[in-house]
């Protein structure tokens, strides 16, 4: 049975599909396909042993705020926990592109069957430049404005619900505009994660590439330093026991 301190959160595959085609991704050949995750197939999985102990699924794809069973799952999931715990507990977190965020929360808001705002506790949102490189990225035209448009909203009617930020950093261009937006971010208390890109393959091809990155990684932390912005992440860490400001390699 699952343990649970080891393993309060699990990952719920929500398919690949997604309508973004970012250039690193390394799905991308399968992200047109329409392979999403369904209620049925929720079913037919055994959660017993797992529902009595995970207090978290974070859903992630491909793009989750796509697949239209996700609020029905989020109901079944929760009522299954309770009816093996008594515990209504059960929170749910999202790793998204950010497209389709406003328009799922606000449906789960007017939802007068299901609780399912209350059960959210994150969305952690992939953004890797200003508007320009972003959607020069994500082949997605409108993207940029779509995750600043969410992440707005859930600030200002969601408080409770934590924002995250995923950059992905793969040789973009690093220049004031974006330091100006991951400064933003962290002044309003929203964590910042740099994900320097590793290629799965053709190493040599990539070296001077990774070279860039790695002094990307410099740039953006001389900026976060001399800025003074290290200095939110002790309230932060204190109240979400992590990290304002990460580096993920």
């Amino acid at each position: 049975s699952i343990k649970q301190k080891l393993n309060s959160n699990i990952k719920m595959d929500t398919g690949k599909f997604c309508n973004a085609k970012c250039n690193f991704c390394y799905y991308l050949d399968s992200v047109s396909k329409d392979d999403r995750l369904t209620l049925e197939k929720v079913k037919e999985i055994d959660f017993d042993d797992i529902l009595k102990n995970v207090t978290n699924i974070e859903f992630s794809g491909g793009e989750p705020t796509l697949v239209k069973d996700i609020p029905e799952i989020m109901k079944y999931l929760s009522h299954k926990r309770y009816y093996l715990t008594k515990q209504d507990n059960l929170k749910f977190s999202f790793v998204t592109n950010g497209w389709n965020v406003k328009s799922f929360l606000m449906d789960l808001k007017n939802n007068k069957t299901f609780f399912g705002i209350n059960t959210l506790s994150s969305f952690l949102f992939s953004l890797h430049g200003n508007k320009e490189v972003h959607e020069s990225i994500t082949k997605l035209k409108g993207s940029y404005d779509r995750i600043r448009i969410a992440i707005n909203y859930i600030k200002r009617n969601f408080p409770k619900i934590l924002v995250r930020v995923n950059i992905v950093l793969s040789g973009q261009q690093i220049n004031q505009e974006f330091l100006n937006i991951i400064k933003d971010f962290i002044n309003n208390g929203i964590q910042v994660n740099l994900l320097p890109l590793n290629y799965w393959e053709d190493q040599s091809r990539s070296v001077s590439n990774q070279e860039k990155i790695y002094n990307d990684i410099n740039i953006i932390m001389s900026y976060i330093y001399s800025n003074d912005l290290l200095n939110q992440n002790n309230n932060y860490k204190e109240a979400h026991q992590a990290n304002l400001i990460n580096i993920r390699y």
